[in-house]
C-alpha cells in the first residue's frame, strides 16, 4: 500500500478475484501491469499486445506500490 506496508485488509480487498467480481476486465489489469513493466502509459491491453511488448529485463527492480490511483483506475474512477 501507499503506507509502504504489504497490502492487507486495512488497505481494502485488492485480490484479483475481487476486481473480477466487480467487473474489472483482464485488459484493464494487464494495462496496469504493463505500465509497471515499462510498456508505456496506462491503457487497456489485450494479452497479445502485452506479450508482444513484454521483456523480462524491463521488470522494475524497485518495489511496485499499488496506490489508490491504481485502484481507482482499475475500477474506472
Amino acid at each position: 500500500g501507499e503506507d509502504g506496508k504489504r497490502l492487507a485488509k486495512r488497505h481494502g480487498d485488492s485480490r484479483l478475484s475481487s476486481y473480477r467480481e466487480q467487473g474489472v476486465s483482464a485488459e484493464r489489469v494487464l494495462g496496469l501491469l504493463g505500465e509497471w513493466c515499462g510498456l508505456g502509459p496506462r491503457r487497456e491491453l489485450e494479452i497479445e499486445q502485452f506479450l508482444d511488448k513484454f521483456q523480462l529485463d524491463c521488470l522494475p527492480r524497485e518495489t511496485v506500490i499499488f496506490t489508490g490511483a491504481d485502484d481507482g483506475w482499475l475500477l474506472g474512477r
